[in-house]
């Protein structure tokens, strides 16, 4: 399988989990084809819920939960918040995805930025390419 079956690629869907990735890079290694892990930054406490708990395979890790839920109910200014929400995905992504490139197995993200890809531009310039 892999290669030889006409893949061209493997993409993963969502990943929050750093370490369920690099163990996701290190037994797709076996089919001979690049991979991509699929991450998706969240724009919202509630989003982070709804994939956590409605999303089959996917949990998003209790840290990055209780942070954006912290900003949800600790800022009142939607701009601030917004602002504070963009600083938390470019730093947890930006190690999320400098993690990924030292493993061997993982040529790349998928950054699934549906209708925030303001934060897609700032990983790019923090992760180069």
């Amino acid at each position: 399988m892999g290669a030889e079956a006409g893949a061209d690629f493997v993409q993963t869907q969502v990943v929050f989990d750093v370490e369920k990735a690099k163990q996701f890079v290190d037994e797709a290694a076996k089919f001979n084809v690049p991979l991509l892990i699929g991450i998706f930054p969240l724009k919202n406490y509630a989003i982070a819920d709804f994939f956590n708990k409605n999303v089959p395979g996917c949990s998003v890790p209790q840290e990055l939960i209780d942070k954006l839920k912290q900003l949800k109910d600790g800022i009142q200014d939607k701009e601030e918040r917004k602002r504070k929400i963009d600083e938390l995905n470019v730093e947890y992504f930006t190690d999320f995805i400098k993690e990924l490139k030292r493993t061997r197995g993982c040529k790349g993200t998928h950054v699934m930025a549906v209708g925030y890809a303001s934060v897609t531009k700032q990983l790019i310039d923090r992760v180069g390419h």
